[in-house]
């Protein structure tokens, strides 16, 4: 195989662990594992033993998607359900009660407001106020 670009596959094995962290990398490499799975089999000597979901064809891939959904899953819950609202409230609390001053000279104000605005908004009736 001729390497045009020496660099860029260096460049492309630095960031390589990097990449795994995206679902759409892994589920490249799973179709081009399965689409050159007879080549694998030859090079590791193991004719018509590999199945596409073989750790060394595609099964790597498949258990990292697997890991991505269930953490995206969950980060999409976290987030759509406003379960951080009441961590975040929590949180606040406690660095209130543990650094007083110091949190509340460190914090600002501005922030505070519109993120009180924001949460503790009740609707009004605009039929009823006219």
């Amino acid at each position: 195989m001729n390497i045009i670009n020496r660099q860029t596959i260096e460049w492309a094995l630095y960031f390589k662990p990097y990449f795994f962290y995206f679902p759409i990398y892994n589920l490249a490499i799973g179709f081009i594992g399965i689409q050159n799975r007879k080549l694998i089999e030859k090079v590791h000597h193991r004719i018509d033993e590999l199945t596409n979901y073989d750790w060394l064809i595609a099964g790597e891939s498949v258990f990292r998607l697997i890991v991505e959904g269930i953490f995206f899953y969950c980060a999409i819950m976290f987030l759509e359900y406003r379960i951080y609202d009441k961590y975040l409230r929590k949180l606040d609390s406690i660095c209130r009660m543990a650094f007083g001053k110091i949190y509340a000279s460190c914090s600002r104000k501005k922030s505070r407001v519109l993120y009180r605005m924001k949460t503790d908004f009740e609707f009004v009736d605009t039929e009823e106020a006219v």
